[in-house]
């Protein structure tokens, strides 16, 4: 890439100029004008856009560019977890009340997998257990009473045909691995680099106030401060119902493994962003 530039200015001004940039872009001088600041933003916009587009690649199923691929959803993860919140969905017309003055006083969801046939008889089953449980003054609490109840219902469901949530959910094979919410994705794709005009410098513009960006002196970060990242990237904690610690899933390679398009990709931005401030301060 060539540039013929023309300019009043002479050459030991023109040395100077040249020889100020890298020594703003490390922090060495003051980033007065914001140079510094435009070429971190143009890197980060890129490398965000690699990290959506290979959080994307392997959150269905394939490998992104460095060979990363995740552990796909258990059947169990997608009926109780995922698959729950789609089952518990209720229909206005056809939801429950509670169950009060002299009832089980229970709150239960009508389940979309359910006809009505099939509820009437859950919460018949339900019912007598949970009478049969107080009645024998169980030693467990009542949320405990409740639970078994309910187990029993549903083992009577099984046993008339019902399908279970894992036979419903379980096998969801359009699920996308870590998106649920939406949160930790949004997180990581790109925002919007601001257009730049002549005498200013491009801005990044996060997309969302979990994505990190933070320009300093010398040196910028970018991640994300979503709730569940660090358990999935790092694989540590007790984040999933139960206590089970997480499945590691790298929402990023490590920087030594990143692919070398990134790393052209980045340098281009970066190279144009210079370029720019030279034309600007030279008067091209």
């Amino acid at each position: 890439m060539e540039y013929k530039v023309y300019t009043d200015m002479n050459i030991d001004s023109v040395i100077d100029v040249i020889n100020a940039i890298p020594l703003e872009i490390s922090g060495a001088k003051p980033d007065r004008e914001g140079l510094a600041r435009d070429v971190k933003s143009r890197v980060a916009w890129t490398m965000f856009q690699h990290i959506s587009q290979a959080f994307d690649d392997k959150s269905r199923g394939g490998a992104d560019e460095s060979g990363l691929r995740w552990k796909r959803n258990s059947p169990k993860y997608l009926a109780y977890q995922k698959g729950r919140a789609r089952a518990m969905r209720m229909r206005s017309d056809m939801r429950p009340k509670t169950w009060e003055n002299g009832g089980a006083g229970y709150r239960t969801n009508r389940r979309k997998h359910l006809n009505s046939t099939q509820f009437r008889l859950w919460k018949k089953v339900y019912n007598k257990n949970l009478a049969i449980l107080n009645a024998t003054g169980s030693r467990w609490s009542a949320t405990r009473n409740k639970a078994d109840a309910a187990n029993a219902a549903w083992a009577a469901m099984r046993k008339a045909g019902a399908d279970s949530l894992i036979k419903r959910y379980g096998t969801n094979n359009a699920d996308q691995i870590l998106v649920d919410t939406g949160i930790l994705r949004r997180s990581l794709e790109p925002g919007n680099l601001a257009s730049r005009i002549r005498g200013t410098y491009s801005e990044y513009k996060k997309p969302t106030a979990d994505q990190i960006f933070t320009s300093r002196k010398g040196w910028f970060l970018i991640g994300t401060r979503a709730k569940t990242a660090a358990y999935h990237h790092f694989g540590t904690g007790n984040y999933y119902v139960g206590g089970r610690g997480a499945i590691r899933r790298r929402l990023w390679p490590l920087m030594s493994r990143w692919p070398s398009r990134w790393w052209d990709e980045a340098c281009s931005q970066a190279a144009d962003g210079i370029v720019n401030g030279l034309l600007d301060r030279l008067g091209g």
